[in-house]
């Protein structure tokens, strides 16, 4: 439920799947953002958030830069925000704890370049909707990840440079136990 183990040759390969679902995604994200702005999905109804006034106020003033990331939002009372749309890579999310993250990751990177602040903020949906540790993935959800890998650039390291794959030679593991 976190690594996936492959082989070859000379070694034993484990990939963290997380690590490479977050890369996956955090380069479709950047891909949709670069064409002007990351594609949403429109919510059946509007999922209502509530917050106290002054944060309503704060969360209200980054709509316009929310809508360019694919969380489209509104004021919808003094100490409330509607969710209208989520990014379309992770429109299953919760509403609630996205809204949340995407604040945060706005905020947190406002000292830097917009450019730097969009990273950081795609990475954090990319890790928002990423396979979670323990998650069990079929045989076909572990090729399509592949064959994404294989399209990715990047794809050695997640968007927080953790390393995507581990190589263990076989003569490791063979001296570990003892048949070196």
């Amino acid at each position: 439920g976190l690594f996936l183990l492959f082989e070859d040759e000379d070694d034993l390969v484990v990939l963290d799947q997380h690590a490479a679902h977050e890369r996956v995604t955090f380069e479709r994200l950047r891909a949709q953002l670069t064409g002007g702005r990351v594609s949403s999905q429109r919510l059946l109804a509007p999922h209502q958030v509530e917050l106290g006034p002054a944060e309503a106020e704060r969360i209200a003033a980054l709509e316009e830069e929310l809508s360019r990331l694919g969380l489209e939002i509104s004021r919808s009372g003094p100490d409330r925000i509607a969710v209208r749309s989520l990014p379309a890579e992770i429109a299953n999310g919760s509403p609630d704890r996205l809204l949340a993250e995407m604040v945060l990751a706005l905020e947190e990177g406002r000292e830097g370049s917009r450019g730097e602040r969009d990273e950081h903020v795609l990475a954090t949906m990319a890790c928002h909707s990423s396979i979670r540790g323990g998650q069990r993935v079929t045989p076909d959800e572990v090729r399509a990840l592949l064959t994404e890998m294989d399209r990715t650039e990047n794809a050695g390291h997640c968007p927080h440079g953790r390393p995507v794959l581990a190589r263990i030679p076989w003569r490791e593991i063979r001296k570990r136990v003892g048949r070196g």
